[in-house]
């Protein structure tokens, strides 16, 4: 049985099983600045679906908040800005885990 919670998505908190929003990938793609604009002032052209594109892009914005966090968290205990940026990947990976664990993962597996 295949179990949806190994992968990464935008809905959903840690556990829980959800399916990847339409405008997920799109949202990636984007660069910081065009991200808030889009959140400022929603699509360039009416959508049916605009409640899922304004959701997708709020979803992005707060999973690279958590990757900041994550990152900052890695350089205060002692990682380079590099190992920080892998370290807060691999707590996404994790869904969020518990960050002093994560952090003794992560050096276990460097």
């Amino acid at each position: 049985m295949h179990d949806d919670r190994s992968e990464s998505t935008l809905t959903g908190g840690p556990g829980e099983q959800s399916s990847p929003l339409p405008y997920a990938e799109q949202m990636r793609e984007l660069d910081d600045a065009a991200l808030h604009e889009i959140w400022l002032n929603g699509p360039d052209e009416p959508l049916d679906e605009e409640d899922e594109f304004m959701e997708a892009a709020f979803q992005e914005i707060e999973r690279r908040d958590h990757l900041d966090e994550w990152a900052s968290y890695g350089i205060e205990n002692g990682l380079s800005d590099t190992e920080a940026d892998r370290f807060a990947e691999f707590v996404e990976a994790w869904d969020g885990a518990d960050l002093a664990v994560a952090l003794t993962e992560f050096r276990s597996q460097a």
